[in-house]
């Protein structure tokens, strides 16, 4: 709108210049033009009678001859000042109207500027948020995860301590109840955790990368190591739902030689690999994806 204006005003300014030098440029004529006839009429009557020498219509015509010449070459010097007048008004108002075009020109490239810095900031300002929200959720799987695998271990241990004894290892109702509904609940807290990490949206975590705002999509990968100790617990569970009822009432217990999956949960050489190192890669993935700085756009360029 300012262009517009300023763009008018110039041609209002200029047309103006223009009617006033051609107002002026039509009187200079029209008063060479008056004189030039006056001038002629007059010689012709001066000079009608063939007047001679020293006389007054002899210097009247000598007058108006002279007036003629004055008339008709500052005619010429009219018309040439003229013109020069009209070419520099003209030369000064292209100059301005490109001056004009330059700064509106100039104008609108700020404006796409700033335009475009406000998109970036916005941009900006929305990976931000959602990076926000991603580490809100990462930060209290990292504690959970820890929280929930150190009750497993002291559970692991417990285990190991109140089985063994001088005739072997052998297990008894009561420490099978008291333990197994403990570990039911640190499953239940793991198959929480695993559909967590579905939900998550990280790069880092190798799981699908979505845009600003987009819907939770399903994890195809990275919670594997998440699922399998989840899985593992899933089948020291299994196996006491169904040979629960093995076990005696009695302090005697059972050898737990007929429990594989609750020797190997005991059994140092097979909780490692099966437990300690997933958790492990688990931890190590929650905290490179806290770690890494967030990745942002590039400003625009500047005009």
């Amino acid at each position: 709108m300012t262009g517009d204006r300023n763009y008018s005003e110039a041609a209002a300014e200029h047309s103006g210049a223009a009617r006033k030098l051609g107002g002026a440029w039509t009187a200079s004529l029209i008063g060479l033009g008056v004189i030039f006839v006056l001038s002629m009429v007059v010689l012709i009557i001066a000079w009608s009678g063939h007047p001679s020498s020293d006389t007054l219509r002899y210097e009247l015509a000598k007058t108006c001859l002279q007036v003629l010449a004055v008339a008709f070459f500052g005619g010429l010097a009219t018309m040439a000042t003229f013109n020069f007048q009209y070419h520099r008004t003209q030369e000064a108002y292209r100059i301005r109207q490109k001056a004009e075009a330059e700064r509106e020109a100039a104008r609108m490239a700020v404006e796409a500027y700033d335009q475009k810095m406000a998109e970036w900031r916005r941009d900006v300002d929305d990976l931000r948020d959602e990076r926000g929200r991603r580490d809100e959720q990462l930060r209290p799987m990292v504690e959970e995860t820890l929280a929930a695998y150190n009750r497993v271990k002291r559970i692991r241990r417990l285990l190991e301590a109140e089985t063994n004894d001088e005739a072997g290892r052998h297990l008894t109702r009561v420490v099978y109840d008291k333990h197994m509904d403990h570990l039911i609940d640190e499953q239940l807290a793991f198959e929480r955790l695993k559909r967590l990490t579905r939900l998550i949206n990280d790069e880092w975590l190798g799981l699908p990368t979505r845009g600003v705002g987009a819907k939770p999509q399903v994890a195809t990968g990275d919670e594997q190591p998440l699922t399998e100790f989840y899985a593992d617990l899933n089948k020291v569970i299994d196996e006491y739902r169904k040979k629960r009822y093995t076990v005696p009432d009695d302090a005697t217990g059972i050898s737990l030689a007929g429990f594989d999956r609750l020797s190997g949960f005991i059994h140092t050489d097979d909780f490692v690999p099966k437990a300690a190192d997933k958790i492990d890669q688990i931890i190590a993935k929650l905290q490179i994806a806290l770690w890494q700085p967030l990745k942002l756009p590039a400003p625009p360029k500047d005009v």
